[in-house]
């Protein structure tokens, strides 16, 4: 959990983000967010917006990876067994050519997949924009 990784990080001052290194399982790299002393209602509401929104990448990332290794291994598994066993031969690994059908039927069973969190992403990152935009008008202002 990006979250739980965060609170590893040693905030330098308030108001700050922090990225941490790679989560191995996700590939994606978790922040922690300071909030500033004394947080407006807005600048609470942007920082909770954003750590949901990295927590729904590290679930959507983590969970894809996981497909793809799983997937991977037995499409490999498979090839092995059915064009090199026969044969004789002690091969660990695939021709680029039978590993490209794996990556197209993989990307193809994720597509809607794919759409899905697109679109997701997109609607949560114009919001952390329109409420980053508010939230410098309002400091601006005051």
């Amino acid at each position: 959990n990006s979250v739980l990784l965060a609170k590893k990080f040693q905030a330098t001052k308030k108001g700050t983000t922090l990225v941490g290194p790679v989560s191995s399982d996700s590939n994606l790299r978790p922040i922690k967010i300071e909030l500033s002393p004394n947080p407006s209602s807005l600048e609470e509401k942007l920082v909770k917006l954003r750590l949901e929104t990295q927590d729904f990448n590290e679930k959507f990332w983590t969970k894809h990876n996981q497909d793809f290794l799983q997937k991977r291994s037995e499409h490999v598994q498979k090839i092995l067994k059915l064009n090199y066993a026969k044969e004789g031969l002690q091969k660990s690994t695939i021709s680029a050519g039978e590993m490209s059908e794996f990556y197209r039927s993989f990307l193809d069973s994720k597509w809607k997949d794919h759409i899905d969190y697109n679109l997701e992403w997109q609607r949560r990152n114009f919001t952390i924009l329109f409420l980053a935009f508010k939230l410098k008008i309002q400091k601006f202002l005051n």
